[in-house]
């Protein structure tokens, strides 16, 4: 029998990726939440009794945004603008689905196999394709992206089943094992070996 796992390198791939959308998402969330309207409301103060220029210092010393500008539209001098502030939410909504998403799809995917025997395949959601009821093997992404698909019919019924040799370490062992029943070479021919033998 041969054997996929998921591949270590695709994994840490995954967790980073998702790791840094999630951690980026919530950056963006506590900034819009928390942190700008803070540093808008204290230099809001320190406007307002004419400290502006204090501002500077101030805000070095907490590593906050030195410099303020005025609102062309409401005329308004401020460090961080309601814009900028939803800025940040609209980051966070876009940052943290993927984030979950890539890191969702790491812990499914992990458990998982592709497995090949003499009989069958057996895909990554534990179906069992046998070899006589596969149709044809699409390897057009094969070579580009390491994806092989596998069409069937069971019972009348169609289905597919994905071999990616990315996300799957020893796909491409697997795949050969499938092509080594639905295409056997001709050296497994006994006919085609006798007439060798013959001519040799």
């Amino acid at each position: 029998m041969t054997e996929a796992k998921v591949s270590v390198s695709w994994a840490v791939r995954m967790l980073i990726a998702g790791a840094a959308f999630v951690g980026f998402g919530c950056w963006s969330l506590y900034d819009g939440k928390i942190k700008y309207p803070k540093v808008e409301q204290t230099f809001q103060q320190y406007h307002e009794a004419g400290r502006s220029e204090e501002w500077v210092a101030f805000a070095g010393e907490k590593g906050w945004k030195k410099e303020w500008k005025k609102n062309p539209q409401t005329g308004q001098t401020q460090i961080y603008s309601e814009w900028d502030i939803r800025t940040q939410f609209i980051m966070a909504a876009i940052c943290l689905p993927i984030g979950f998403f890539t890191l969702t799809r790491l812990i499914l995917t992990l458990p998982r196999t592709l497995r090949a025997d003499e009989e069958a395949l057996h895909g990554t959601d534990g179906r069992r394709i046998p070899y006589r009821d596969m149709v044809d093997i699409d390897k057009r992404k094969w070579d580009r992206k390491g994806i092989a698909v596998v069409r069937y019919e069971i019972d009348g019924r169609r289905g597919k089943a994905k071999i990616d040799d990315w996300i799957f370490k020893d796909g491409a062992a697997v795949l050969a094992e499938v092509e080594r029943h639905v295409n056997p070479p001709a050296d497994d021919d006994p006919e085609a070996s006798a007439l060798q033998e013959t001519n040799a």
